[in-house]
């Protein structure tokens, strides 16, 4: 097993880290671009939002496939193959002729980008000491969390130079670069065992915790917190091109730079609830973003910004516990409870860019944040469920003795999947 502080380690990481770059980069590289395609083809700002929506869909989708089909092919062959195929499909987008072309080959792109996020965390805790574990998480969440900012600061000051199809040549050549040294330094899979490939027990899996009444509030939080993160990041270029802000592609690229706050209140959600009930600092999540998409009603761009800096923390501040939450609460099928949580998690995202850019078409901004009134209702419900169970329900804190060797999302080492 790959021991902590070893030259194997630091390779091993760099590649998981490189992988996760290629993956969460390209999920999120239109965001910035979405003016430049309603200006290019005449979209409205809801079909502009499919090329970032569909993305989202077709990699919750292909969680379904990507587990059980590595339990009986491997880790590290499909991981390659699915990041090889990304950047291709990067580089076939810079060449897109149409509209429809590019939907359909962010949809693919979506698909193919799945196998890195269901199959790194398994690929971890399968290769790495229990010693090791924790850093290599760690290292590999970080590594989500810069890259998503990364693909979509690149495609933004790119695009502000070349247009939106330089945008895609720019993180396809970074990505190329990346891929090359993903395959030179992840070690093969030396602890990996293969399983018969069974749908019966990912069916039994996901029944097991859909029945669940501890689980599935959780589930729903995940699914209605990044569906309003979705929906306010994608609408808020349309707000920043317009009057009275005018800003390019590249300076709203600047403006993701705020998911940092996001970091810090994920790296503090433990610290928030320590001696308090967990439901209790998701709902500070969740008001901290309600008063953020407030606060971006204002007409000055320090209120829109110190708007985005408080949606972002309440996001990964709630997107933190809401994970926790998960690990904590299942006894058997961890995986099966990860692979559910990404999946209404994905999915809920890609729900809301269409949500809100309905809103955006036909009332603008003001639109947007209305519609965030009725979605925060929903999250207020099923967290006071949450609440009530907190205090009527035992509480599992069972020690998992091999929990290195099962991909789970545990209270130290949450999902970070933007």
């Amino acid at each position: 097993m790959i021991a902590p502080a070893t030259p194997e380690f630091r390779r091993t990481c760099a590649a998981l880290g490189m992988g996760a770059f290629v993956a969460f980069a390209n999920i999120y590289t239109t965001q910035p671009l979405l003016p430049l395609f309603t200006k290019e083809f005449g979209t409205s700002a809801l079909l502009s939002g499919l090329t970032v929506s569909l993305v989202i869909f077709s990699l919750g989708v292909s969680l379904f496939f990507y587990a059980p089909l590595s339990d009986a092919l491997g880790r590290r062959w499909i991981m390659r193959l699915s990041l090889a195929v990304t950047v291709l499909l990067t580089f076939a987008l810079a060449l897109a002729p149409d509209f429809a072309s590019l939907l359909l080959i962010r949809t693919l792109q979506g698909f193919f980008i799945g196998g890195l996020p269901a199959l790194a965390l398994a690929y971890v805790g399968e290769e790495f000491s229990p010693q090791a574990y924790s850093s290599a998480m760690a290292i590999y969440i970080a590594a989500t969390s810069l890259s998503g900012i990364s693909g979509r600061l690149i495609s933004g000051l790119a695009a502000d130079w070349g247009g939106w199809r330089m945008a895609f040549l720019a993180l396809g050549v970074v990505s190329l670069v990346f891929v090359i040294f993903f395959f030179q330094y992840l070690p093969p899979s030396r602890r990996f065992r293969p399983r018969r490939l069974c749908l019966h027990n990912l069916r039994e899996s996901f029944s097991c915790h859909l029945k669940n009444p501890m689980l599935v509030p959780a589930f729903l939080v995940g699914g209605i917190n990044f569906f309003l993160f979705v929906g306010l990041f994608n609408n808020v270029a349309y707000l920043l091109v317009a009057p009275p802000f005018n800003l390019a592609p590249g300076m709203i690229a600047l403006l993701f730079l705020t998911f940092l706050a996001g970091t810090v209140s994920s790296a503090l959600s433990n610290r928030i609830t320590r001696g308090r009930l967990r439901s209790s600092g998701i709902a500070w999540g969740f008001l901290l973003a309600l008063a953020g998409f407030v606060l971006t009603l204002l007409p000055h761009l320090a209120a829109v910004v110190s708007g985005l800096v408080l949606v972002s923390s309440g996001f990964f501040l709630v997107h933190s516990l809401a994970s926790a939450w998960v690990g904590r609460e299942v006894r058997r099928y961890r995986a099966g409870a990860s692979a559910l949580y990404l999946i209404f998690y994905y999915i809920g995202g890609s729900l809301g860019s269409l949500y809100f850019a309905f809103f955006w078409d036909r009332f603008a901004w003001g639109g947007v944040v209305f519609a965030a009134l009725p979605v925060m209702l929903i999250a207020a419900g099923c967290v006071h469920r949450m609440r009530w169970m907190e205090r009527h329900s035992p509480v599992i804190d069972e020690v998992d003795e091999v929990a290195h060797k099962v991909p789970v999302m545990s209270g130290k080492a949450p999902l970070k999947t933007v």
